[in-house]
């Protein structure tokens, strides 16, 4: 989030406006929601306003090379797959399913409702007990890797006069209006020294954590972090299927294939139901 701000920003600023500055906790990002992420882009969503946030999306990263390369570097290679969503329902999710499909099909999305029988024709590896319903999207969904966006991101961001401090926000100052004008960045070299980074604008690109930083500020947010797990899974049988979509069971876990096996992820709530989940073949 934070070299995608500051890739957007430096993208339509001069210098003489001002300098972008990022501040990164974690400049290995082993430890960031980004690279621990199983890429998934999709269009499926029950708001208006993100599903065409998500097209604008799939747009620019089909034209990743427009934006994002560098003249005498490599074009970035982000691994974009194109195999679409497919999100199944059981009888109790049937009608928000349609629901969801007429509003995804008013703006414009390429999805399509299935019938069991119709998933077991096009899917016959899809297990579809307990399944009534199912959407499918035929375009502008799918999956990339999300470190290279970010490596990319980042790379351009860089070249286009962005800054880089690694280190972390410990505190505001705030000048006689109340508006913020720095923030102390303590790193690893003077953790007990932060140093000073003057400010006229702060973009709080901090994810799971971005409700943390506005507490030193007395302003409430109501963003915390969530824990996902995320498993890979070898499996012989992933060779056996062949252009297998990014499948959402109606229980709630996500998988789609990676590399000779699957990934999967699901919430902690729904970890006893894991065995449930409709594409792992028996």
């Amino acid at each position: 989030m934070g070299s995608s701000s500051a890739y957007f920003l430096a993208s339509r600023m001069t210098p003489e406006i001002g300098k972008i500055c990022v501040i990164e906790r974690d400049p290995t990002y082993s430890k960031a929601t980004t690279t621990h992420s199983l890429g998934g882009i999709r269009q499926q969503f029950s708001l208006a306003e993100n599903i065409q946030m998500s097209q604008y999306s799939f747009q620019f990263l089909t034209e990743i090379d427009q934006h994002l390369r560098i003249e005498g570097c490599e074009p970035p290679d982000i691994q974009l797959n194109r195999q679409g969503y497919l999100f199944l329902a059981s009888k109790e999710g049937e009608e928000k399913m349609k629901k969801n499909h007429d509003l995804q099909r008013k703006l414009g999305c390429h999805v399509k409702l299935l019938s069991p029988s119709e998933l077991r024709v096009q899917f016959p590896w899809l297990n579809t007990d307990g399944i009534t319903l199912a959407s499918l999207g035929t375009g502008d969904e799918g999956w990339f890797d999300p470190l290279s966006l970010l490596k990319a991101f980042k790379r351009k961001a860089t070249h286009l006069g962005v800054e880089y401090i690694s280190g972390e926000v410990v505190d505001f100052f705030s000048d006689l209006n109340g508006q913020i004008s720095g923030v102390k960045v303590a790193t690893s070299s003077s953790p007990n020294n932060p140093q000073t980074v003057d400010c006229g604008t702060v973009i709080n690109a901090a994810g799971p954590s971005a409700g943390h930083l506005p507490k030193k500020l007395g302003i409430h947010l109501p963003v915390e972090p969530r824990k996902r797990f995320i498993f890979v899974l070898d499996g012989a049988e992933a060779s056996k299927i062949n252009e297998m979509p990014f499948v959402i069971d109606c229980s709630g876990v996500a998988g789609r294939l990676a590399g000779g096996g699957f990934a999967c992820g699901m919430s902690p709530l729904i970890v006893s139901i894991f065995c449930s989940f409709s594409f792992l073949l028996g």
